[in-house]
């Protein structure tokens, strides 16, 4: 064992210790930044907040915006006299008519002429000079008048461009001042750019006078440097204005988190051949929390506030870009795994453990088949569909076990708690008959049940006529009694098979069918019924359906198929599940929706419309427009 006599030694690593657990997490240990700069002296008068000074003298450069107007715009002698300038004419009292004065303003017109009233008449005075123009008007009106003393000068000379309002200094350092051509002002203060903008006028005027004032400083900024811990750094210009300080400059980015660091520092641009950089650096807790000015330094222009990036988060970021792949490879792992094994829980590729439950016809097991295919879904035996709809209930079977359960039916959340998203479909089947006929009063429910689909149309539009076919009379006594309540309305109602039933033409408006095609057996009945439906619709009047279907694509079956029997089992049990297969086995023979939408536009329905389909259900239906 080692034994430390030296209490000096002793001190020195208990002192060792204590570091040493500060450096584990306890506390975080004092950087001390080695800069390679050197920091403006503190003697140095530099100001800041409470302390600030003028800037130097403006000196214009691009894009800057100047606010030029002319005070004196006269053109260079001898003027000569255009179309559209206005001269003032005068000739004393007493060598005119009294009642007809020569003595105004009088324009040159579109012909080059000025117009001196009927009775003096017009004279012709474009391109002339002011001296021809008084010997041309006295010769006029010597015709006239006898002595005559004349007099003209130049009011108004339309041809000559006004200088007034913005312009913008150029990428070249110029200028425009339209026909006087441009003017380089480029490094110039507002005193020498004034009268390099005289000189220039004075080529076509005499003696010119114009006010410069400086309309948008746009050429004098300030930058914001926010280094972006590790995702890049984020870059800011501002026009500087002459008060700006570093807290002004904080509050112009508006960035949060910033002050996670509190390393804050302005780089002043030096002079070429300085031979040091000027730093200064900026407290920012006793800037902030003490109100300190002394670090909240006045901006000039070209001044960078550079905002360290916290060493921490920089970090996090680079760890993140070395781990994110890794994790994404281990997700895409992880989840073709997960895969694979609900794959081999079912039977032969859909779960050997799950319990199948047996068609009542043949014994056989539910939902296995060589091809994967579960249920109804299966291929047809060896007679084709023959076989299939051998085995199906008769008429009489499917009328006696709705007779027993009307109770059920009468609630939605019972009597369609097995059909995937069905409030869902009932609202978009009662839209859209609202929206294609909304003046339609004539209702037919197919396999109307205990009223459900009317009911929710009623909700939205009223109807006087309402027609309920049910192969169930306990059914439909149910739907009356429910729809009497709603609406007042008593509908008029036929028991019977609806293969077996005829309409007469265009008698309905509106024809609902919900949860009752599926009975349909053969082609010929499709077909059959689908006729003889679109012949009783009036035209403009629309055919509806909710219905469970099947899929053509056996790939596509097999999954819809396990989705629907998965949320048969979140509903109840694997039991429940079971016993819903085998009735859809017992007593339905779907087809496709792409089969039942060209049947509609083969009997001749024009538009076609999906209102939702989910797995191995769907809302569509047509329009008559004919």
């Amino acid at each position: 064992m080692l034994q430390l006599h030296s209490p000096r030694l002793v001190t020195r690593c208990a002192i060792l210790l204590l570091a040493s657990c500060a450096t584990g997490g306890c506390s975080t240990l004092p950087v001390h930044y080695q800069d390679s700069v050197t920091k403006v002296a503190p003697g140095n008068p530099v100001p800041r907040e409470l302390e600030k000074s003028s800037l130097p003298t403006y000196v214009l450069e691009p894009p800057d915006i100047l606010l030029i107007d002319a005070v004196r715009v006269v053109p260079k002698p001898p003027v000569k006299v255009q179309t559209l300038d206005v001269l003032q004419i005068n000739v004393p009292p007493d060598y005119t008519f009294i009642e007809e004065p020569i003595a105004g303003l009088y324009p040159v017109d579109a012909d080059g002429t000025v117009n001196m009233g009927p009775t003096y008449g017009r004279v012709t005075v474009a391109g002339l000079s002011l001296e021809d123009v008084r010997e041309a008007v006295r010769k006029h009106l010597e015709g006239i008048l006898t002595d005559v003393q004349v007099s003209v000068s130049l009011a108004e000379s339309a041809g000559e461009q006004q200088i007034a309002g913005e312009h913008l200094i150029g990428p070249d350092g110029t200028v425009n001042l339209g026909t006087y051509g441009s003017v380089f002002v480029a490094g110039m203060t507002l005193e020498q750019a004034k009268v390099a903008v005289e000189t220039h006028l004075s080529q076509f005027l005499d003696d010119p006078e114009v006010s410069i004032d400086v309309f948008a400083y746009n050429s004098k900024v300030y930058y914001v440097i926010t280094e972006g811990g590790g995702s890049g750094d984020q870059f800011a210009a501002f026009p500087i204005t002459g008060n700006e300080t570093v807290l002004d400059a904080l509050a112009q980015i508006q960035a949060t988190g910033f002050s996670s660091s509190r390393k804050i520092w302005v780089a002043r641009p030096a002079p070429d051949g300085l031979g040091y950089e000027q730093i200064l650096p900026v407290d920012w807790n006793a800037m902030i929390r003490g109100g300190q000015a002394a670090t909240n330094y006045q901006l000039f222009p070209g001044d960078r506030v550079i905002i360290e990036e916290d060493r921490l988060v920089a970090f996090d970021t680079m760890l993140g870009k070395i781990t994110t792949p890794i994790e994404r490879i281990f997700g895409v792992t992880l989840l073709g795994s997960q895969t694979v094994q609900t794959l081999n829980r079912l039977p032969d590729g859909q779960g050997r453990s799950s319990k199948l439950s047996a068609d009542p016809a043949t014994g056989a097991k539910l939902g296995t088949n060589k091809n994967r295919s579960i249920g109804w879904f299966s291929n047809p035996g060896p007679n084709g569909a023959h076989d299939r709809v051998a085995m199906k209930s008769t008429v009489e079977e499917v009328r006696s076990r709705f007779d027993s359960d009307v109770e059920r039916f009468s609630s939605l959340e019972t009597g369609q708690s097995a059909t995937i998203d069905a409030p869902l479909a009932l609202e978009l089947i009662a839209e859209a008959a609202w929206a294609t006929t909304p003046n339609g009063q004539r209702v037919l429910d197919l396999g109307c049940g205990a009223g459900n689909f009317t009911l929710r149309l009623l909700k939205q539009q009223s109807v006087r006529e309402i027609t309920l076919v049910d192969l169930s009379r306990p059914m439909l006594d149910r739907a009356v009694e429910r729809i009497e309540q709603a609406s007042g309305v008593t509908p008029e109602t036929i028991q019977g098979d609806l293969r077996d039933l005829d309409f007469a033409e265009a008698s309905f408006d509106i024809i609902l069918a919900g949860a009752v095609l599926h009975h349909l057996r053969s082609d010929e009945e499709w077909q059959r019924t689908f006729r003889k439906i679109y012949q009783s619709l009036a035209p403009g009047g629309g055919f509806w359906i909710f219905d469970l279907i099947s899929s053509p694509t056996p790939e596509l079956q097999h999954t819809f198929w396990k989705r629907y029997g998965e949320y048969l089992t979140t509903l109840k049990d694997e039991a429940y599940r079971d016993a819903v297969f085998a009735y859809i086995e017992k007593e339905d023979t779907p087809r496709p929706l792409i089969y039942q939408l060209d049947l509609l536009r083969q009997v001749g329905f024009s538009e076609v419309e999906i209102l939702h389909k989910h797995g191995c259900f769907a809302a569509f239906g047509g329009v008559k427009r004919c």
